[in-house]
């Protein structure tokens, strides 16, 4: 299974650091390139792999780790079907 992190912000960060204490990969994306985040992903751990938005969407699972008011946005944007687990 592939997982993929949208969103490297606090939320998104402190999601990645769970996935990296457990040993499982996971995608970290966001707004900023790809070479902005290596130094976010290198810090939180080894299994912790920056992508590019377009590539990060490819993932089996993927958490919106971003602003309540813009997950609408992004999610239209990034993918073609979404199954929302939460609307709170």
């Amino acid at each position: 299974m592939s997982y993929a992190i949208l969103g490297a912000g606090k939320v998104g960060q402190a999601l990645a650091a769970a996935f990296a204490r457990k040993g499982i990969e996971v995608a970290i994306a966001s707004r900023r390139p790809v070479e902005a985040l290596a130094p976010v992903a290198k810090a939180i751990g080894p299994t912790i792999v920056p992508k590019a938005l377009r590539d990060a969407v490819k993932a089996e699972i993927v958490l919106l780790a971003i602003p309540f008011e813009s997950y609408k946005a992004v999610a239209s944007a990034a993918f073609k079907k979404m199954i929302p687990i939460c609307r709170c």
